[in-house]
């Protein structure tokens, strides 16, 4: 079996949505406030470039928490992604594995949107960790 190759993702630039398939890359990021939670997943990235003010309202959801999301921040999160016309949704299935800049989401309807073809797919949505 080969290693996997690993990327470290350190303050994105933009938003990232992570999809979860098998492509023999794993991309760690920090997450978790000042938690500084070293999580990774394989997959491939898409950036989430929608200007400054979409990484300004998810960094200000949850700053230096180290504990799980709660329903109401997945809630904030949901409404950010519908403001800014992004279709992905907090899986609530996964609120206890989410935590700051690491976020358990799926793909919706995606008619349109340059992820046509991924409805139904799971992700990880990250960001900026804040410490």
């Amino acid at each position: 079996m080969q290693d996997k190759l690993l990327i470290e993702i350190v303050e994105p630039p933009c938003p990232l949505l992570i999809i979860h398939w098998p492509t023999g890359v794993e991309f760690e990021v920090q997450s978790g406030g000042l938690g500084c939670y070293q999580m990774r997943t394989e997959g491939f990235s898409l950036p989430l470039n929608k200007g400054d003010e979409l990484m300004e309202r998810l960094m200000a959801l949850h700053p230096g928490c180290a504990r799980s999301m709660t329903s109401g921040e997945a809630d904030s999160i949901d409404e950010i992604l519908v403001s800014f016309g992004i279709p992905l949704r907090v899986n609530r299935t996964r609120l206890r594995d989410c935590y700051e800049a690491w976020v358990h989401v799926d793909v919706v309807e995606t008619t349109g949107w340059y992820l046509a073809g991924l409805t139904g797919k799971t992700g990880i949505l990250t960001w900026q960790n804040c410490d």
